[in-house]
Formats: C-alpha cells, structure tokens, sequence
C-alpha cells in the first residue's frame, strides 16, 4: 500500500468535511448509522426522504482513513413501507444516480437530482457535459 503524505491526507480529509457539511446543511439530508443496502461494506450513509418510501442515499464507497480515501456515491432507493432505514434491503437494486461524488465537479449535477428527485436519471446528468 503505497504511503500518503500528510499535506495530501489533509487535503483529502478536508474535502470530505466540506462535502459532508454541504451534504447536511445545504442539502438536507440526515446521517444514519446504519447500512443503507445489507452487503455495503460501510456504516453510516445520508438520506434524503423523497416520500412514497423513495430515498437519495449518499453512501461511503470507500472510507479508508489510513490512506485518507473517501469515495462518496449517489443513489436513488425504494424501501419497503414499515421498513428501519438503515436496517432493511431495499425493494429493488438501488438505482445509481452518481458514482463518485467530487464537490468542485459535481454540486450542479447534484442539485439537479435535488431538484426534480424522482424523475431523474444517471444519463441524464450525463447529458451536459
């Protein structure tokens, strides 16, 4: 495993605190502690409740501290009506909106999702590049 420098670990770390906070605080979703798909391999996601039981999970892809890797992706899911977000399967495979989350890149293309959640789709977002 090849080793970090500690100016780019700080880098890393602070570029996930600030996609975390805009995340909360710009655009509202919730942390959970939970898992929000059984085989993802790490707790704690954020949700945005779309009603209709339909959610935006932004999820972990990978959190590896000791390298400073934080990988985020945006996923749309349905859950089951009495289901304990965070502790139940989804009813269907989540439906990938954005794989690999860069704020600086991405905000747009994610405050698009925001603004018509349940209609669109990953080619979509695509479209305008």
């Amino acid at each position: 495993m090849a080793k970090i420098g500690q100016k780019e670990k700080q880098l890393n770390e602070s570029k996930r605190d600030e996609l975390i906070k805009v995340i909360t605080n710009e655009w509202g979703f919730t942390y959970n502690e939970g898992k929000y798909y059984p085989t993802c391999p790490y707790d704690g996601f954020w949700y945005k409740d779309l009603g209709n039981n339909t959610f935006l999970i932004i999820c972990y892809a990978s959190n590896c501290p000791q390298r400073a890797l934080y990988i985020f992706d945006l996923f749309r899911c349905v859950y089951p009506a009495d289901a304990k977000l965070g502790y139940c399967k989804p009813l269907r495979e989540p439906e990938k909106l954005k794989l690999g989350i860069e704020l600086e890149q991405d905000k747009r293309k994610i405050e698009k999702v925001l603004d018509n959640p349940l209609e669109i789709t990953e080619a979509e977002l695509w479209e305008e590049e």
